[in-house]
């Protein structure tokens, strides 16, 4: 479904990089609603996603199947209990996803990563693994697939469909111990291994498997 999705947005994936073996909290930088699905193209993860995502015809079936874990935002119970089944998942041996910059918004900057959201990978314990995404035309940076000011979903979503076709690169980079590891510490790691990924030369594709 995922797949399907992003061909009928004119989006093909490619992935570099090895992605880690589960148990690992995935922490990626968040660009588009279509990271989650290039993502689940490349492998079966769940999220921790905003509630108003449930509500979304198709996106919700998408979330759904995934295992998406929703978060109430502004709620403290919210975030706990999500912190809680995040830490239960890895303990579990599956792979939890994360966007730990807290949303989109326009621009191509990288902000801060939620340390709070590393909680989990804390508590289980497991590794941590960094992942950068980035969507590439003809060899440039395709920055306007993000939301532009003052944009709705809806709105984005007509002006996907009428832009040309793009790739979505995903790029799995080293992954970081976490035991006995400060949040604020691995969020920093995290972010940094992104923002070199993220401004560095477009990489070949290698298998992933």
């Amino acid at each position: 479904m995922a797949t399907m999705l992003l061909w009928f947005f004119g989006v093909r994936v490619k992935a570099i990089g090895t992605p880690a073996h589960a148990p690992v909290l995935i922490v990626a930088n968040h660009i588009s609603w279509m990271d989650i699905l290039a993502l689940h193209c490349v492998r079966a993860m769940g999220f921790v996603a905003k509630a108003e995502i449930d509500r979304w015809p198709l996106f919700s079936y998408v979330a759904r199947t995934g295992g998406t874990i929703f978060h109430q935002r502004g709620s403290h119970d919210s975030a706990n209990d999500v912190a809680v089944l995040m830490a239960q998942r890895l303990r579990q041996g599956r792979r939890v996803a994360i966007f730990p910059e807290g949303g989109i918004l326009p621009g191509t900057s990288i902000r801060v990563f939620h340390a709070r959201m590393f909680r989990a990978a804390v508590e289980a314990p497991c590794p941590v693994q960094p992942v950068m995404v980035r969507y590439m035309h003809n060899g440039h940076r395709d920055d306007d697939v993000s939301f532009r000011e003052g944009e709705s979903m809806m709105m984005n979503l007509g002006r996907m469909l009428a832009r040309p076709a793009t790739e979505a690169e995903i790029h799995f980079l080293a992954p970081i111990d976490a035991v006995g590891k400060p949040r604020r510490a691995l969020a920093d790691a995290a972010r940094a291994a992104v923002i070199s990924s993220f401004e560095g030369r477009p990489g070949a594709r290698v298998k992933t498997d």
